[in-house]
């Protein structure tokens, strides 16, 4: 299984996650929470240094949503499945090989 690598804007946190499903993280980062939308607890890492971006993570810990920031771009895969399409822009554009939820 192949996997790519990224890291913070000052390079205190490391990520690597496989291409095919993206859930793996090195270091430790910051976190605080907030409310989601479904009312659950969303968790939100960033790092204590540069405020970089790292993960989101749901309170039912399905998933994990990496910031793309992270990488370098012709490093991430195409997207297998996009979230929130209800709310597209007139001028968006989707992929057509994934699969489209209209909510999370």
């Amino acid at each position: 299984m192949s996997s790519i690598t990224g890291q913070c804007n000052c390079g205190g946190i490391t990520v690597t996650v496989p291409k095919d499903k993206p859930n793996a993280l090195c270091r430790q980062p910051k976190m605080y929470q907030t409310e989601g939308i479904s009312g659950g607890e969303v968790y939100r890492y960033f790092c204590g240094t540069c405020g970089s971006g790292i993960y989101t993570g749901l309170e039912s810990g399905i998933f994990a949503f990496v910031k793309a920031g992270l990488f370098d771009i012709s490093d991430i895969p195409k997207p297998s499945v996009e979230l929130f399409c209800r709310n597209l822009a007139s001028w968006e554009q989707t992929y057509p090989e994934a699969q489209r939820n209209d909510t999370q």
